[in-house]
This record gives C-alpha cells, sequence and structure tokens, in this order.
C-alpha cells in the first residue's frame, strides 16, 4: 500500500540513462479499488525523452527516511512529465532513519514553557540555536535553565516556513558541571509539521552532497 501523504520526493531511472528525473512535484492515484496497482505522474523541467516501455525503477523517499523501490516500465515521457505504473511489489532500499541527525546552525526561540502545572510565557523569547535536528527532535544551545521534563514552544524558519513546535526537553548536556545543550523530543507534531521538517532535512543534505560534489569536482 503507497501511502502518498507520507511521500516526499520521487526518483526515477533507468538502466542506460540512469537518473531520469528527481522531483518532489508528483501525484499518486490508485488504478483500481483493491489499491493493487498505481498510477504515479511525475513533473519537472527538462525530463530526457526516454521512449514508452523502457524498464524503469522509481524510487519513493517517505517522511520517515524509507527509500522503496518499485520496477516498472515507462508510460508516458515528454518534456515536462513522466508516468508509470507500479504495483505492490517493492524493495526497501535503506532502514528507517527517522532519527538521523542533520548538523545545523538554525537560530531558534522559545515562547512558552510549562513546567509542572505552571506554564510561563516569555514576555522576550529566550533565542536559542538549533546544533542538529531530525524528524524527532533537536540538540539545542540556549542561555536558559531548562530542566529535563519542561515543555517548551520551539520556533523557527525552515526554508521560509515559520514553525512552532512543542517540544520535551529529554536530557541536559553537561560537561564539568557546564550546561552544553539540551536534548529535545518533538511531541505530538501535526501530518503538515512532519512533512515540512522531512523537507527540510532532504533539501539540507541534498544541498550539502552538492556542495561536496562541487568540490571534488575543481580539484
Amino acid at each position: 500500500m503507497i501511502d502518498k501523504r507520507k511521500i516526499i520526493k520521487v526518483d526515477v531511472y533507468s538502466f542506460k540513462n540512469g537518473l531520469i528525473v528527481s522531483s518532489e512535484t508528483f501525484n499518486v492515484m490508485p488504478v483500481d479499488h483493491k489499491d493493487e496497482l498505481f498510477s504515479v505522474m511525475i513533473k519537472s523541467a527538462n525530463i530526457p525523452e526516454i521512449p514508452k516501455n523502457t524498464p524503469v525503477e522509481v524510487v519513493f523517499y517517505y517522511i520517515n527516511g524509507d527509500r522503496v523501490k518499485y520496477n516498472t516500465k515507462i508510460d508516458v515521457c515528454t518534456e515536462f512529465q513522466l508516468n508509470v505504473t507500479v504495483g505492490t511489489a517493492s524493495t526497501v532500499l535503506e532502514e528507517r532513519r527517522r532519527f538521523y541527525k542533520l548538523a545545523t546552525d538554525l537560530d531558534a526561540s522559545i515562547s512558552i514553557m510549562t513546567r509542572g502545572e505552571e506554564d510561563t510565557v516569555f514576555d522576550t523569547p529566550v533565542s536559542a540555536k538549533i546544533k542538529n535536528i531530525n524528524i524527532g527532535g533537536v540538540f539545542l544551545e540556549c542561555a536558559y535553565d531548562f530542566r529535563a521534563g519542561d515543555i517548551i514552544v520551539l520556533s523557527f524558519n525552515a526554508f521560509g516556513t515559520e514553525l512552532d513546535l512543542s517540544s520535551k526537553i529529554l536530557r541536559i548536556q553537561k560537561t564539568d558541571n557546564k550546561v552544553e545543550g539540551y536534548g529535545c523530543q518533538f511531541i505530538k507534531l501535526k501530518n503538515r509539521e512532519e512533512e515540512i521538517l522531512a523537507r527540510y532535512i532532504n533539501n539540507v543534505q541534498r544541498e550539502s552532497l552538492d556542495i561536496i560534489k562541487n568540490i571534488l569536482n575543481t580539484r
């Protein structure tokens, strides 16, 4: 069963041409009422024209980090759209990476803290830095004295989208009794928030790989 709400990107490869298209713009629709066949319409610019019935591999990237591959053939391929039909037979290419940590240096702020039964609304939001992030949570640096178990509202910008996420302080990292930061877990994430986080992490990883490739190509 394909859950299109959880897919963030689709890649299509052919054995002869390699990567044909990689896109975050696509539509997945069931072809029959048994959900045994799905039509996948992928949109992008400058898609190479590959003949109909060319064998291809379609790889779905899921929010939780799974990569699931389907073997099929091209139905339609134009400069701006590629259509395939996939069935239920698939291969998981990568184990779940839900808690993969991505190093970052995001500016963030904390507007509300709940400690026990008491809520604190900060007149001036507490400034913080997100040092690593994943779908499950963040490692946070800030000057405020939080305690394990505190619930905070963490605000930051992920590629132009402002997120306000409820987070729980799980651990306090110290060195020589000096607080270095706080390990936080996101709680009650909405599907939209989870999708934005996944796309942000995926895009930053891709940008980092592109930078590395450019450096290697200039040597």
